[in-house]
């Protein structure tokens, strides 16, 4: 988790501070205003917890889930809460890809749930030779061979 967290928090700080610096290479902009540090304190203050939520997305069950859904969920709510200008050309475009976006993703997390965690309970990824042992048993016998004597 402390992983996460990190790893969120450094992100979006790189992530402002690129946006910046090429904003002040090409517009001419100023790189200490107010919207570049107010932007760097939101980095600070919520990339560590997006970090988490990150880390927690491999998590089987509700953990997961919830996870899982929180970018898409955030999404929807900038749509109703902070949608583009009404005035620009690309507002309804823009509002319509996001909606057609978080439910496409809302419906993979659905999709992909249904089989999480059947039969695991730790998250240490299967390598292909476990499942090759699992198939076709130690011996390369597979176990209905094993089982018939063959």
């Amino acid at each position: 988790m402390a992983r996460g967290a990190l790893a969120g928090g450094l992100a979006l700080v790189c992530a402002t501070t690129a946006y910046y610096g090429v904003d002040l290479l090409f517009d001419g902009d100023t790189w200490w205003g107010w919207v570049t540090r107010y932007w760097l304190v939101a980095s600070v203050l919520f990339g560590p917890p997006l970090g988490v939520v990150g880390a927690l997305i491999r998590r089987s069950g509700a953990a997961g889930t919830v996870a899982a859904l929180v970018v898409p969920a955030g999404a929807a709510l900038q749509m109703v809460f902070l949608p583009p200008p009404a005035d620009s050309r690309m507002a309804e475009p823009v509002r319509l890809s996001i909606w057609i976006a978080v439910a496409f993703a809302i419906g993979l997390i659905a999709r992909g749930n249904g089989g999480r965690g059947v039969g695991r309970t730790d998250l240490t990824p299967i390598r292909s030779a476990d499942h090759a042992d699992r198939l076709y048993g130690v011996d390369g016998v597979t176990p209905r061979e094993n089982a018939e004597g063959g």
